[in-house]
């Protein structure tokens, strides 16, 4: 997934076939990178990617393991 060009504050959610990885984040210019080949459809609203990665079992105030 690449993103040039931001233009607002955008969150995304990128993962591997069976979700063993993901990929997560956001920014409001420049681009977003993620090498992972299926992703969620782009967030614009910041509580509703927090509520999916929760669906996820992901807290993003959390450090990886």
């Amino acid at each position: 997934m690449i993103l040039v060009n931001l233009t607002q504050p955008t969150w995304f959610i990128s993962y591997n076939a069976d979700k063993s990885i993901i990929h997560y984040g956001g920014g409001s210019s420049g681009a977003i990178l993620s090498g992972q080949r299926f992703q969620d459809p782009l967030y614009y609203n910041e509580a509703d990617w927090i509520a999916r990665l929760a669906e996820l079992g992901i807290t993003p105030d959390t450090p990886p393991e």
